[in-house]
């Protein structure tokens, strides 16, 4: 596998080791119940970014996407060419999709697939796990709770997080602000599956929103960057923002 998978399987491993927190300390709940209170809060998502991906099977490649969003799982993405122009609008509800490719003129429709969001935008994830890091905030996962955490020099603080069984499935960073600073989400055999980290941020509509988000995802050995501006966070969308023709189906 290429350098970028390397990196990305040891990334845990090379981080430099904080101090553990003692169980009964109160930090690491309060912030993970303000995670939740934050994600609830943050819908939609409306503005444009910019995307570069370095991959294993393809030559490294930068595009313009205009991009509309819902939780947890509705996506409207919009592909740009070098000048500016369209190339291709993809809705999905997370369960069909609908694809217009500008080009040849050609419609497509059908029930999302694996490699959806990789064959059309070179993005290696699900719609709802893209949607979770385009809004800047995944939605954390009920099912697991902390097992561990620690606490760096720089007052960032890290939390393992389990399912029941003990098995430890994610692990989250928030830096001394209480700010998301990157997330690890491991598969049921404790390999990594994919990791993002979260930089840049400023204030949009009231929200800390990261404007660089970054993510490795081993399943393609991808490495992608999204940098984003002209951000709306939680605008009214309108009726039908999520179909390209009415009725369409597979």
């Amino acid at each position: 596998m290429g350098v970028a998978l390397l990196t990305l399987a040891t990334a845990c491993r090379t981080l430099v080791p904080g101090v553990p927190l003692p169980a009964d300390d109160p930090r690491p709940a309060a912030l993970l119940a303000r995670w939740t209170r934050e994600a609830v809060e943050r819908r939609t998502l409306r503005g444009v970014a910019r995307l570069a991906v370095d991959a294993e099977a393809i030559v490294p490649l930068r595009r313009g996407l205009v991009l509309v969003l819902e939780r947890p799982a509705r996506l409207r993405l919009e592909l740009l060419g070098f000048l500016g122009q369209s190339l291709a609008v993809l809705v999905t509800d997370g369960e069909q999709f609908q694809l217009f490719r500008v080009d040849d003129r050609s419609f497509e429709s059908g029930r999302v697939h694996p490699r959806l969001l990789w064959t059309v935008a070179t993005l290696a994830l699900t719609p709802e796990e893209a949607v979770g890091l385009l809004l800047g905030l995944p939605m954390p996962d009920p099912a697991l709770g902390p097992v561990g955490s620690q606490l760096t020099r720089d007052g960032e603080i890290r939390i393992d997080l389990a399912d029941p069984g003990g098995a430890v499935l994610q692990r989250v960073a928030f830096d001394s602000e209480a700010r998301l600073r990157w997330l690890e989400v491991r598969d049921a055999e404790g390999r990594v599956a994919w990791q993002a980290h979260f930089d840049d941020y400023e204030r949009v509509d009231g929200f800390p929103f990261p404007h660089r988000v970054s993510f490795d995802v081993v399943d393609g050995d991808s490495h992608s960057v999204i940098w984003f501006r002209d951000l709306e966070i939680n605008p009214e969308l309108p009726a039908g923002i999520f179909a390209l023709r009415a009725g369409a189906s597979d």
